[in-house]
């Protein structure tokens, strides 16, 4: 009987293996510090439930993610509730 799946099984798990190998332990890549600096901003900004305010500084440093992130974390200031 003809088992592909079973003589695939080696390779992949030498892939798996070797990909495992190469983890750091998480997912997220080197980051540099103007975005570290920019992400702990935004964070703080939060904190204070000044979402908006949160928004438009990741917004003007232009990083797209970190807004929509901080828009995710908190639609409206807790301050105007």
């Amino acid at each position: 009987m003809n088992r592909p799946y079973t003589a695939m099984m080696p390779a992949m798990r030498a892939s798996y293996e070797t990909f495992l190998d190469s983890a750091s332990g998480n997912n997220i890549g080197p980051q540099p510090l103007a975005r570290i600096d920019l992400a702990n901003r935004v964070s703080t900004l939060i904190d204070l439930g000044r979402c908006t305010d949160a928004r438009n500084e990741a917004r003007e440093a232009g990083d797209r993610l970190m807004a929509l992130r901080a828009r995710q974390l908190c639609s409206t200031d807790r301050a105007s509730n």
